[in-house]
């Protein structure tokens, strides 16, 4: 794994990226303002598209089941959408 940052490394790096911003030519303001922009919309646009698949496959599985196993009670009350696994 040679091609891994330490921490220190990560840091450096990232401090490096910030002095770049900061000194960037404010000439160029409109155009990172629109390219967040446009970044920040195609987030949203995917968590839209994918929040009905995930909505629909949640409410296509049959039946509730305790999530706890035997001798835990880490989600006491909670129940899990699907069919129960192996009952001992």
């Amino acid at each position: 794994m040679e091609n891994q940052l330490t921490e220190v490394q990560f840091i450096l790096l990232t401090q490096e990226h910030l002095e770049r911003i900061e000194r960037r030519d404010p000439k160029f303001r409109d155009a990172d303002i629109s390219c967040i922009r446009s970044i920040a919309q195609a987030a949203i646009n995917v968590e839209l598209f994918t929040i009905p698949l995930y909505m629909t496959s949640m409410y296509s599985i049959q039946g509730l089941h305790q999530i706890n196993s035997k001798g835990t009670d880490f989600y006491k009350g909670r129940l899990l959408a699907g069919r129960h696994g192996s009952r001992s």
